[in-house]
């Protein structure tokens, strides 16, 4: 009996793993479009189908290219829910395009059809390792962002101030810094978001 309760409690206790594209954002209700500017970059679009899964990408900046006016990707599900295949284009050229099949154990697996694989390696920066600590307000969004380089354990704060619409999402995030070399915050950033919903 007590295995069953500790079960129980740890089975409530661990937070589920998001189901669909909209709880990774942090997103409530049933967004069907998000379009969201950053200071004066263009405005990154993202369409969502009624499960909650991005279907369409616009202005992304995508593998460390730059943002670009005219780059898209366009994403395709099964009837479960799971990716098939992702399409990236850059001015009506498709640049890659990659087909996804699964095996009986979950792995995925990626078939190139246009593009080729790119490497996941990290290089280090040259500021050593760095560690980040996060808090979080009431609707699980970053508020406040705290970088200690380990080597010199200077610090960098970056804290973020947010306006919610009716449904609990943020439409406007600011983001103010202040680094070892500074008494007070300055702002450093504006996004902005509108949201449209099903």
């Amino acid at each position: 009996m007590l295995n069953f309760i500790l079960s129980l409690l740890f089975f409530i206790a661990v937070p589920s793993e998001p189901q669909n594209d909209w709880q990774k954002s942090n997103l409530r209700g049933k967004p069907e479009k998000v379009i969201t500017i950053k200071d004066n970059s263009l405005p990154v679009t993202e369409i969502y189908n009624k499960s909650g899964l991005i279907i369409h990408k616009e202005n992304e900046c995508i593998c460390g290219c730059p943002q670009e006016k005219g780059c898209t990707v366009d994403y395709v599900y099964s009837n479960d829910n799971k990716l098939i295949e992702s399409t990236i284009t850059i001015k009506n050229r498709v640049i890659e395009k990659i087909a996804y099949s699964y095996k009986p154990n979950g792995e995925v697996v990626r078939n190139y059809l246009v593009g080729e694989e790119m490497s996941d390696e990290i290089t280090p920066g040259g500021f050593g390792l760095v560690e980040t600590k996060l808090k979080y307000d009431k609707y699980k969004n970053v508020k406040e962002e705290v970088n200690t380089n380990k080597n010199t354990s200077l610090k960098e704060i970056i804290k973020y101030d947010y306006i919610y619409d009716k449904q609990g999402n943020w439409i406007v995030k600011e983001a103010s810094k202040k680094d070892f070399t500074e008494n007070d915050f300055h702002k450093v950033g504006m996004t902005k978001r509108e949201i449209t919903y099903f």
